[in-house]
């Protein structure tokens, strides 16, 4: 219902006169992601740039944290975000569910509060996993540092977040990434860094599959496991204050 509303109010920009007002008086029209663009009419996108507004310190591309993965270790799965609808763990934990048919020792950490921590709570007993998950209230940053540290991969199927901080700073700590082809995480990681799974046309059920075949993945290949944490490191450099600057500077 909440995801039905808001297609209706992106949609309505399309036809609202003061946006397309403002849209045509604009020498330059610029947006988080490539959603964000498409809400736009198309007679304006060729003004209309996909500029992420978030970036990283230098000093927090955590080259320390390269361990390989070790295989006598459960394989450590981290989610961290308000637990709210539009984060997508109800589709998270279903994917992690398949990653325990595979391998019976993952753990998943979620990391947060807020909503719908009772729903996914639910589910996870419902499906067999709540043993295998460990729930965690907000912390401090400087705690939360450490976690990143602590695990193997970054889960983080949000439906419409329009950046992704934490995608950020997990990839800043060597994680790979598996997100969905949405809002800001769809626009940062790439197959260099994590798996980025497809969701047009697709129902909640092949969703979570895919997310899950891609954990799968991830916790079976060590050497790709290897080149995706080095990935990761390099594509959140990518994302230092100076280049995303730099970025925004040039397409003035």
């Amino acid at each position: 219902m909440l995801d039905a509303l808001r297609d209706i109010f992106n949609a309505f920009v399309k036809i609202d006169l003061f946006m397309s007002y403002t849209f045509a008086k604009a020498d330059k029209i610029y947006v988080k992601t490539p959603e964000s663009k498409r809400i736009i009419p198309k007679k304006f996108w060729p003004k209309t740039k996909v500029l992420l507004e978030i970036g990283i310190e230098k000093n927090k591309c955590y080259i320390s944290s390269m361990q390989p993965l070790n295989e006598a270790m459960p394989f450590r799965v981290l989610f961290v975000g308000r637990f709210i609808y539009w984060k997508g763990m109800h589709l998270g934990i279903r994917a992690f569910a398949h990653l325990v048919e595979k391998v019976p020792c993952a753990r998943l950490t979620m990391v947060g509060k807020g909503s719908d921590a009772g729903r996914w709570r639910n589910l996870s007993k419902k499906i067999g996993v709540d043993a295998h998950v460990e729930w965690i209230p907000w912390m401090p940053q400087d705690e939360l540092l450490q976690v990143y540290s602590q695990h193997d991969v970054f889960l983080f199927p949000s439906l419409h977040d329009s950046s992704g901080n934490v995608v950020l700073e997990a990839m800043a700590h060597g994680l790979p990434v598996v997100c969905l082809d949405l809002g800001g995480p769809g626009v940062m990681v790439n197959e260099t860094c994590g798996r980025v799974v497809e969701t047009k046309g697709m129902s909640e059920r092949k969703v979570s599959q895919a997310l899950g075949d891609a954990l799968v993945e991830l916790s079976f290949d060590s050497e790709l496991y290897s080149d995706l944490k080095k990935g990761a490191l390099m594509r959140s450099k990518e994302y230092l204050w100076c280049h995303v600057v730099g970025r925004a500077v040039k397409n003035l």
